[in-house]
């Protein structure tokens, strides 16, 4: 604010960059926030398999770092130390 506040001053247009600029800085922290504290998707350790499987025995993917059951579109995290669904990370 102390950059903009000489050339604006206090007037309309002014009040309202200062509003938007701050909801776009809270968005974007409370958006970082969420990111960080939320479950990225493990895949349990002892997830079930699917049903199909049991019934007609097929070969199903293993991953070969954590031994467990490894879904379509799952792929191992080096950082979180298990199988990640979709990803994304």
């Amino acid at each position: 604010y102390g950059v903009l506040l000489p050339w604006y001053g206090w007037t309309a247009p002014a009040a309202l960059h200062y509003t938007i600029f701050s909801i776009i800085c809270i968005m974007a922290m409370l958006s970082h926030l969420t990111a960080m504290t939320t479950n990225p998707g493990a895949v349990p350790l002892n997830c079930p398999l699917p049903a199909q499987a049991e019934e007609s025995r097929i070969s199903l993917p293993i991953c070969h770092r954590c031994d467990g059951y490894k879904p379509p579109r799952a792929h191992h995290c080096s950082q979180c130390n298990r199988c990640i669904l979709k990803m994304d990370h």
